[in-house]
């Protein structure tokens, strides 16, 4: 369970609100993806199909992300039951200036 899988994407002008920044929207599907990803490498080695997202616990935009940056987001699974794995994101999301 110490993988750690990771998600990136580039800003790109169809990601822009009318306030200039990147739609949280977004932003959120990216950190979905991120967690899918960490999901089904887990489950790789299960007899499991897939996952789903069942919640998000808390999400907080701290800081606004412009058109050409990068966001890279980093998961981890921290524990696993018969029904149910659950992750963090390590790094919530790293901008890369470009």
């Amino acid at each position: 369970m110490n993988n750690i899988s990771e998600y990136s994407e580039l800003v790109q002008p169809t990601h822009i609100n009318t306030a200039g920044t990147l739609f949280g929207g977004y932003m959120l599907a990216w950190l979905d993806l991120a967690a899918a990803k960490a999901a089904s490498e887990f489950l790789e080695e299960t007899d499991a199909w897939g996952a789903v997202t069942r919640a998000l616990d808390k999400v907080e935009f701290k800081e606004p992300v412009y058109l050409g940056d990068w966001v890279k987001c980093k998961s981890q699974i921290i524990d696993a039951g018969n029904t149910s794995v659950s992750y963090t994101h390590l790094t919530l999301p790293t901008i890369l200036l470009v």
